[in-house]
C-alpha cells in the first residue's frame, strides 16, 4: 500500500470518529424521527397467505331451483387457492387463512352446466384488501339436486360371547332421505350405522352416526348432500344363553302293534342352547317335543321331531331332533323243569359222576314263537376238559336245537342252579 492510499484512509477514519457523540446522537434521533413517522402513517404491507378454501355462496339458492354442486374433486371450486393481501404494517402479523376469505357466488346460476366464476378475496376483522394469486376464476360444475329415501342397516364387528346372543335390532328411523347431486346419488346404496359386539354383555341403546356407502360397499362423502338427519337411534336387545336337556319320552303317543314292546329310544343331539331375558330363563330348565305317535308299530326306525318353543324363549339353537327308537317283539320265559346235566370232553381215565344232577332251565323269546322250543329241544352240559380230581362245582351250559338260526339269537337262557357238582375220580 501505497503512502497516499494510507493517508488517504486515515483521513476518512479521523473524519468518522470525530464527534463521534454527536453523530451518534444524531443516529438515534433519525431512528426514532423514522418510527413516530411509521406510526403516524402505518403504511400498507403485502403478505401472501397460503392455502385459503374457497367458500361456495348460493348453495341455498341453487338448491330452491333444483340445483346441487357437483361433487367431482376434479372441479376447481374444490381447491385451496393462494392469496396476497395488503393490509396496515400494524396488522401484518395476524394476517392468516382464517382472516382472509376467498368467495365464489354462485346465486346466479340457474341450469345445470359448466361455468367459469369469478374469485372474490377479502381480509375480515381489520383494513385491507386481497387478490388470489394466479387465476381469478374457476371453474363450476352444476348438477340437477336429486333426493331419495335409503333404509338404514346395522353393520357389526367383532362377536359376542358363546353365553350371549343378541336379539332383533330396532333403528330409528329406520330410513333417511338424502338428497344431494344427481351422479352421487345414482351411486348410493343405503346408509348405516355401525357397532362393535366384543365383549357386549347386555342390551343397548345409543345414538350412532349414519354414514353412507356406494354400491360397490365403498364409502360415500357426505359434505355434498344434505341428510334428513345425522343419527340414528339403536336398540339391540343382548339375551344370555344356557344349556338344557330335551325331553323325549313323553312326546311318543300310542300304543305298539299287539306283541312288541320299545326296546330303547333316543335323541340326537340330547341338548339345546336357548336364549330369553333372564329371568325366563332361569326357570326354563328343559325343552319338551311334540307328540310322535308309535301307534300301531311293530318295527324299528327313526323321525325327525319338532321341539316346544316356550313363548318366553327368543332363540332356540335349532328347531328338531332326531328320535331314534328301537321296537322288538314282546318278551316271555318259559321253563323247562329238571333236565339232566349232561358231561362233556370228561378225561377218559378217570370215573365221573354228577350225582344225578338236574336244573331247570327258563328260556326268554318273542312271545310268539315261545312254542316253537320244546322240551327235547334242550341240553344242559358242563364242560370238564380242564376238571381236576375231586368235588368241584361246574358252569352248567344251555343249549338249544332249532332250526331257525334267527330264533336261535333271539332266545336268552338261564340255569338254576348256575353250578353243578361233578366228583372225578380215579379208575381201579
Amino acid at each position: 500500500m501505497s503512502n497516499k492510499e494510507k493517508r488517504s484512509r486515515l483521513a476518512i477514519f479521523s473524519a468518522l470518529t470525530a464527534n463521534a457523540p454527536r453523530k451518534l446522537f444524531s443516529l438515534l434521533f433519525a431512528i426514532i424521527i423514522w418510527s413516530v413517522v411509521i406510526a403516524q402513517t402505518n403504511p400498507l404491507r403485502q403478505r401472501i397467505v397460503y392455502d385459503v378454501p374457497i367458500e361456495r355462496v348460493g348453495i341455498e339458492s341453487l338448491a330452491s331451483r333444483g340445483l346441487a354442486l357437483s361433487a367431482e374433486e376434479s372441479v376447481d371450486v374444490f381447491k385451496l387457492v393462494d392469496v396476497k393481501a395488503e393490509v396496515a404494517m400494524s396488522d401484518l402479523q395476524r394476517v392468516n387463512n382464517t382472516n382472509v376469505k376467498v368467495r365464489v357466488d354462485l346465486s346466479g346460476i340457474t341450469a345445470p352446466g359448466s361455468f367459469n366464476l369469478p374469485l372474490t378475496a377479502s381480509v375480515t376483522g381489520m383494513s385491507g384488501s386481497a387478490v388470489p394469486v394466479g387465476s381469478s376464476r374457476v371453474s363450476v360444475v352444476i348438477e340437477s339436486l336429486v333426493e331419495t329415501t335409503v333404509p338404514i342397516k346395522l353393520v357389526t364387528s367383532g362377536s359376542l360371547g358363546q353365553d350371549y346372543r343378541r336379539g332383533k335390532e330396532t333403528i330409528l328411523p329406520a330410513a333417511i332421505v338424502v338428497a344431494g347431486p344427481a351422479t352421487v346419488i345414482a351411486a348410493l346404496s343405503q346408509a348405516y350405522v355401525s357397532l362393535d359386539l366384543t365383549d357386549l354383555s347386555a342390551s343397548i341403546s345409543k345414538s350412532l352416526p349414519i354414514s353412507l356407502v356406494d354400491k360397490d360397499g365403498g364409502p360415500i362423502d357426505a359434505s355434498s348432500l344434505t341428510l334428513s338427519q345425522s343419527d340414528a337411534q339403536l336398540e339391540l336387545p343382548v339375551y344370555p344363553v344356557k344349556e338344557v336337556p330335551i325331553e323325549y319320552l313323553s312326546a311318543l303317543t300310542g300304543n305298539l302293534a299287539e306283541g312288541y314292546e320299545m326296546e330303547s329310544v333316543e335323541i340326537l343331539p340330547k341338548t339345546v342352547r336357548i336364549a330369553a331375558e333372564a329371568g325366563a330363563l332361569q326357570n326354563i330348565n328343559s325343552i319338551l317335543l311334540f307328540g310322535y305317535d308309535i301307534g300301531g308299530m311293530n318295527q324299528s326306525g327313526s323321525a325327525r321331531i319338532q321341539l316346544r318353543k316356550p313363548s318366553d324363549l327368543v332363540w332356540m339353537e335349532y328347531e328338531e331332533v332326531e328320535l331314534r327308537f328301537t321296537v322288538r317283539e314282546e318278551t316271555a320265559s318259559k321253563t323247562f323243569s329238571l333236565i339232566p346235566v349232561e358231561v362233556i370232553n370228561a378225561p377218559g381215565d378217570y370215573a365221573v359222576s354228577t350225582h344225578d344232577a338236574v336244573v331247570d332251565v327258563m328260556l326268554t323269546m318273542p312271545r310268539t314263537r315261545l312254542a316253537e322250543i320244546q322240551r327235547g329241544d334242550i341240553r344242559v352240559v358242563i364242560d370238564l376238559s380242564a376238571a381236576v380230581l375231586g368235588s368241584q362245582r361246574y358252569e352248567a351250559e344251555v343249549r338249544v336245537t332249532c332250526e331257525d338260526k334267527e330264533l336261535l339269537k333271539l332266545i336268552e337262557a338261564s340255569v338254576l342252579p348256575q353250578g353243578v357238582v361233578a366228583t372225578l375220580a380215579q379208575l381201579e
